[in-house]
């Protein structure tokens, strides 16, 4: 229940589908992050980076890091956020400015032309927060988001990893989870403001069913982000594991924005 995956077993990854991949580590505010890149062998103009949800890592998405059809296209990175996976496990960094700074330590060295962040559940507004600070991103697309800060849907399992009693039992990466879970309405209102500030294009993924983000998060979108630059994508029968289970669907909306 640690939601990480070793080295070896993310390169076996793509060894098996004989593709190139490496897992590097990046200094950032000295903390160690750990993270996988694919995609390195010719020269690209799109980069694409990938912000997993509460709990999870950077394993979460290496499906997409070896699908080829974005492969043709773009060099890839998917990243352990802080806290998770082999990124200071265990240790929060409920600040989601901070978790969009670290998003954009990518791409303070990057040669690529085109920058995409693609953001699941709580990854979705630390995507929109990078695209604020850094006018590099060129688009961004949110999946199944928890963007919402008065509508915060709250799970009473989520209080067994707040309550001292129940709390020893649980993996770091639940503890993480459930420390960015009662720290996300605030940090949510604190960038309120942030999404009138959008102007890039923003595609939207959603689903009826979704019962850990619910439709308020869609209205939400609706109503902050200039209608100009959102493209929000509905459907009844996705839930909230839209990367996991609609990859195709998921892959058509990202080559769009690439192209």
């Amino acid at each position: 229940m640690n939601f990480r995956q070793s080295d070896k077993k993310t390169l076996a990854h793509f060894e098996k589908r004989e593709q190139v991949a490496f897992v590097k580590r990046l200094d950032f505010d000295g903390k160690t992050v750990r993270y996988v890149e694919a995609g390195t062998e010719e020269n690209k103009e799109v980069l694409i980076i990938f912000v997993h949800g509460a709990p999870g890592s950077s394993s979460d998405l290496l499906s997409y890091l070896s699908d080829s059809s974005l492969l043709e296209k773009a060099r890839m990175i998917s990243f352990d956020r802080l806290g998770y996976g082999y990124s200071a496990y265990g240790k929060a960094e409920v600040s989601i400015e901070e978790q969009a700074r670290l998003v954009n330590a990518f791409i303070t060295t990057a040669i690529e032309t085109k920058i995409i962040i693609v953001g699941h559940s709580f990854g979705g507004p630390i995507a929109v927060k990078a695209a604020v600070l850094n006018p590099k991103i060129s688009g961004v697309l949110m999946l199944a988001p928890v963007n919402d800060p008065y509508n915060e849907k709250m799970f009473w399992i989520s209080n067994v990893g707040k309550w001292k009693l129940t709390r020893w039992v649980l993996s770091s990466a639940f503890k993480v989870s459930a420390d960015e879970k009662f720290s996300h309405e605030e940090e949510l209102l604190k960038m309120e403001g942030d999404w009138a500030k959008i102007k890039i294009p923003i595609t939207h993924i959603h689903g009826g069913k979704d019962w850990i983000a619910p439709s308020s998060n869609v209205k939400w979108s609706k109503r902050n982000i200039p209608r100009e630059y959102l493209k929000l994508v509905y459907q009844e029968e996705l839930d909230h594991f839209i990367p996991f289970k609609n990859k195709e669907l998921v892959v058509e909306e990202l080559l769009l924005l690439v192209e």
